[in-house]
């Protein structure tokens, strides 16, 4: 039972517990397309994006998009390319776009981490992305919704993340706020 402050839990229609295997992380992910179609956004796109696993046939799209993601760091091509197949083949990553009629419009990319403290896996939500012509029609939610149901189905503890822009956003969706985050750029450590 949730409270009112709390968000309904996700329902998992259709969804069998498998492991291990990209099919079986498009199994979830179809699972997740059974929910009603998103509204009509701005600009008047009949949103009927789905969520899937992303292929390397995606690769331009998606840096496309990681390019007015990045802030704190300014991606280089010959680097995705290179970690891209590695992620994309991993069962410990979980790397989804948002295609609407084939054209990429969003993407998230999710790492699991196996831990002491939390008695279990924990999925780290590295990267989620919407082409900013295209927020506010549902379409990060539906990215979002789809890791959570991928690291349930990996039994995991949590998902977790760090946001500097989009608390809200996580907060809405149940999420709740709970440490600082701390990095060290190893570049910069003398050594």
């Amino acid at each position: 039972m949730t409270s009112p402050s709390q968000p309904p839990p996700l329902r998992f229609t259709n969804v069998r517990v498998l492991r291990d295997t990209n099919a079986a992380l498009a199994e979830i992910v179809a699972a997740t397309q059974a929910d009603s179609p998103l509204p009509e956004g701005e600009g008047g796109h009949r949103n009927e994006v789905f969520i899937r696993p992303a292929t390397l046939s995606d690769a331009d799209s998606v840096f496309e998009l990681l390019q007015q993601f990045a802030t704190s760091y300014t991606p280089v091509r010959a680097k995705f390319d290179e970690i891209l197949p590695g992620l994309i083949s991993s069962n410990a990553a979980c790397v989804l776009v948002a295609d609407d009629a084939g054209e990429i419009v969003g993407y998230a990319l999710a790492l699991r981490v196996p831990t002491f403290f939390a008695n279990g896996p924990t999925w780290h939500l590295q990267e989620i992305m919407v082409d900013p012509a295209r927020r506010n029609e549902g379409i990060g939610g539906k990215l979002l919704h789809a890791v959570i149901v991928h690291a349930r189905d990996d039994n995991a503890v949590e998902v977790v993340l760090a946001s500097r822009r989009a608390g809200g956003f996580y907060l809405k969706h149940g999420f709740t706020e709970t440490a600082s985050y701390y990095k060290l750029k190893l570049g910069d450590v003398a050594g």
